[in-house]
Parts: structure tokens; sequence; C-alpha cells
């Protein structure tokens, strides 16, 4: 088996798999931030965004 031959398609792969992936663990991240808040702001603002968009009708 030759290691050498797969490596600029391995590159190119990993390339590609995280232009793709990326963005999308960036959102993962900021939607965790929302739904954990770190500071007793974050908890209001979260506690008070949810009961306004549940009571909503």
């Amino acid at each position: 088996m030759r290691v050498g031959r797969s490596a600029p398609g391995l590159a190119a792969r990993d390339f590609e798999h995280r232009a793709r992936t990326e963005p999308k663990q960036r959102f993962a991240n900021h939607a965790a931030a929302l739904i954990v808040p770190k500071t007793r702001l974050g908890i209001r603002t979260r506690n008070l965004t949810a009961r306004v968009l549940l009571t909503r009708r």
C-alpha cells in the first residue's frame, strides 16, 4: 500500500468537509449559549424571551 498517493485526495476532502461543517458547528455553539447562558442577565433574557414566545396567541 502506498500512503503518499492518497494524501492530496484526503487533504482536498478534509478542506471541503471543514468548509461544510464549520458554519454548522458555529451555529450550534451559538444556540447552546442561548439555551445555557453564563450570566444572570443571560438567564433572565432567555426566560423572558421564552415566556413571551410561548404565551403568544
